[in-house]
């Protein structure tokens, strides 16, 4: 499965694909190459729950990732009117991402051991 590969190259772990539980995946390219992915779950006709993603290894903090997480939110809010993710405490570079493009802290959450961030974005 794509989300299940592309998981262990971001991520270096195995994320079965029995686990991926989503409505649909976005990518982001640079012609040929993924530069990054979300996968998602409406949770009603107006939002979107962002389940998973991330940024290719080679892409992170470079310009190509901008765009191409500006790419996904566009799309976003083409369709949607918020858009809601947990990014955990400790992953800086996407807490910095997130709030860098527009989401905000309306939450925390506590799962397995790990703390994470409850981000909105609305337009």
């Amino acid at each position: 499965m794509v989300a299940e590969g592309i998981h262990d190259v971001i991520f270096g772990e195995l994320r079965p694909a029995s686990l991926n539980r989503f409505d649909f995946a976005l990518a982001a390219w640079n012609g040929a190459t993924p530069i990054g992915y979300i996968t998602c779950r409406e949770t009603d006709s107006e939002s979107v729950y962002i389940s998973y993603g991330g940024v290719m290894p080679e892409s992170r903090n470079s310009d190509e990732s901008k765009s191409g997480m500006k790419a996904i939110i566009d799309f976003l809010r083409n369709n949607y009117k918020r858009a809601n993710m947990l990014v955990e405490n400790t992953n800086i570079f996407m807490l910095k991402k997130a709030l860098n493009t527009g989401f905000l802290p309306v939450g925390i959450a506590n799962y397995r051991g790990s703390i994470f961030v409850d981000l909105r974005l609305e337009w």
